[in-house]
């Protein structure tokens, strides 16, 4: 499925009233054929839209019954007491819908059958994904047959046995589910780590936003990320949010036992989740009735804490160009100073740290990494890395150089931190062919094209295992970018976008290379020229950067040495001049 990354408003807002529409004027619930999905980023203006079932009729067949329990599913605002009159009264009490909900592309009520006791009937259901407690998405395209039992309760069907959690139409997903994060911290408690979710949006999303965060991580980022909300913290009420956009948010238990520099990191956990809330201008966090502020000044502000923060996204952009390092402002390029700005040694990439203080180029047919403070003047305190067949050269947000290269015919990484280099375990990139990495702006997760066994390129991403020091131990397990309906094909380059995105130069179809977003649990990718967005022009990409924010601007080189700019909202322009290579980002 692909959607536009810059989105119309209008188009979402139809879609949203002709499925509703659909809903009030039938079952909802087809027969059969495939749920065709919205091709737009939805708009929290859908959400204003709603649609109240009506509970089981008298003398309804066990297939209406369980039509009737399907389409209740699918109530806005959220409520599952009409589906639970649909069940038995044991039934009802223990159906969990919050534990799971599975989204269906499309499902199909079969006839019913005698059995003892009652009636069963089967439902044949194309699961799409499926959602966690916790609001987690997980892609499953898979096709499954549920049984459903049903009995008479006072002369009336009831279902005996209802399914595993709620079930949605994808077009549901589409047009009341939102994607958020949730904040934790890494190992060290040194930066926050995001935790992508997807929660319904309205009036208690904030409240289920806070929900989701107070349940804990739960193996996300493979045991990386930790809480300091005390285990089993609950809410005492909603949140709620005044006229003013100031949030309140009213634990039931008390973090007065905390110290002060744990309250310090459950608070930024608690803000930094909140600052995704529309409107909002500000926090307040009760503890058992004590307001929680350590940082004794009133209410805390969206501002806070930004030293635990992901990077800002206000980095700068470099290139090279005819071998020497040029600084990139829209469509300008300008020479730096000193050595780089002069002779980069020949260098076919180069990296820049986030501190705009030190580059590192590799040099000399890909078999040297070259690393000196960025305004060096002369060849004094360069450290000169060998190896083979060196990928792009990326740097952390510790400032630690990460250096991918082959040694026995296998990738390996690299740090390099103010010293000599460590070899780390690759993990489930072990024995691929890494050919580019990309790490996220809050330092949890890599990106990475790669290959095994000669077959094509993919991209793949996982997390960053850290020790408590904050230092690299190793790479976790990998998954593949893209989604269920999506398959990014022959990928040029990879960057990350927002701490839940990477953006791609890869191929879907017959338009050839293009621009892709792709959220990085596999929900779902944007870009490649739809709905008018501008079409990358008809080039052979062989580089590629965006900025640490959904408004960057982005730099496309292609093999022949021209670059390309795309301003925020704007059509690619070409910048003058001729040989630009290596487009980097420092955000």
């Amino acid at each position: 499925m692909i959607t536009p990354r810059i989105t119309s408003s209008w188009a979402p807002r139809l879609a949203a009233i002709a499925a509703i529409a659909l809903l009030m004027g039938c079952s909802g619930i087809p027969d059969s054929g495939k749920v065709v999905k919205v091709d737009q980023e939805p708009s929290d203006a859908q959400s204003a839209t709603r649609f109240s079932p009506v509970g089981p009729t008298a003398g309804a067949t066990p297939r209406e019954i369980v039509r009737g329990f399907l389409e209740a599913m699918l109530a806005f605002p959220v409520s599952t007491g009409t589906a639970a009159s649909f069940l038995t009264a044991d039934a009802a009490k223990d159906w969990r819908p919050t534990d799971k909900t599975s989204i269906y592309s499309s499902i199909d009520v079969g006839g019913s059958t005698t059995v003892t006791g009652g009636r069963q009937l089967s439902v044949a259901i194309d699961h799409l994904a499926s959602l966690d407690g916790l609001g987690r998405y997980r892609n499953i395209d898979a096709t499954e047959s549920v049984d459903l039992g049903l009995v008479k309760v006072k002369g009336e069907w009831r279902i005996s046995t209802p399914p595993e959690g709620n079930w949605v139409s994808q077009r549901y997903f589409n047009d009341y589910f939102r994607p958020f994060e949730t904040f934790y911290f890494d190992p060290s408690g040194s930066r926050l780590a995001a935790v992508p979710v997807y929660l319904v949006a309205g009036e208690g999303m904030p409240t289920e936003l806070v929900r989701s965060l107070l349940r804990g991580p739960q193996g996300s980022l493979q045991g990386q990320a930790r809480t300091y909300l005390p285990k089993d913290t609950t809410l005492r009420s909603t949140v709620t949010q005044d006229s003013d956009g100031l949030v309140e948010i009213q634990l039931r238990d008390s973090l007065a036992t905390l110290t002060k520099q744990q309250q310090e990191r459950a608070s930024a956990q608690l803000v930094w989740t909140m600052r995704q809330v529309p409107g909002i201008t500000g926090v307040r966090i009760l503890a058992a009735s004590s307001e929680l502020n350590p940082l004794g000044q009133g209410d805390q502000s969206l501002d806070a804490w930004s030293e635990f923060a992901p990077r800002s996204g206000r980095g700068t952009y470099y290139a090279l160009r005819n071998n020497r390092v040029v600084k990139l402002s829209g469509s300008d390029a300008k020479a730096l100073g000193g050595n780089w700005g002069k002779d980069a040694q020949g260098a076919t990439h180069v990296s820049v740290d986030p501190a705009d203080k030190q580059i590192a180029a590799i040099v000399g047919a890909g078999k040297r990494a070259v690393v000196s403070r960025l305004s060096a003047t002369s060849a004094q305190g360069e450290q000169v890395i060998t190896g083979t067949n060196f990928a792009p050269p990326v740097w952390d947000v510790r400032n630690d150089l990460w250096l991918v290269d082959q040694a026995s015919g296998v990738s390996r990484l690299r740090v390099v931190s103010k010293g000599d280099p460590r070899e780390v375990d690759m993990g489930g990139l072990d024995a691929f062919d890494v050919s580019a990495m990309s790490l996220s702006p809050d330092g949890a997760r890599f990106a990475a094209i790669a290959s095994t066994d000669g077959g094509p390129a993919s991209v793949y991403t996982g997390p960053i295992l850290h020790n408590v020091k904050g230092e690299v131990t190793g790479l976790g397990r990998i998954e593949a970018a893209g989604t269920t309906n999506t398959s990014l094909s022959f990928p040029r380059t990879v960057v990350w976008d927002l701490t839940s995105e990477v953006t791609v130069v890869a191929e879907t179809g017959a338009s050839g290379p293009q621009v892709y977003t792709a959220r990085i649990d596999g929900s779902r990718a944007s870009g490649g020229g739809a709905d008018g967005e501008p079409l990358l022009p008809t080039v052979n990409p062989a580089g590629f950067v965006t900025g640490g924010s959904a408004q960057s601007a982005m730099y496309v080189t292609d093999i022949d040495g021209a670059l390309w700019f795309l301003r925020p909202r704007g059509s690619w322009e070409r910048v003058a001049g001729q040989k630009f290579s290596s487009p980097v980002y420092t955000g």
